[in-house]
């Protein structure tokens, strides 16, 4: 294994974890928001 192309994959892993949470707070958001305007 490249240990640079490790490091730079694991980085970008962490921050998707690290917001996760965050995105899927906001497609719930948007779904129940749209469906209220029909």
């Amino acid at each position: 294994i490249n240990p640079g192309l490790y490091t730079e994959v694991r980085e970008v892993l962490e921050v998707n974890k690290a917001e996760r949470h965050i995105r899927g707070g906001q497609a719930t958001k948007q779904k129940y928001l749209s469906e209220k305007k029909q």
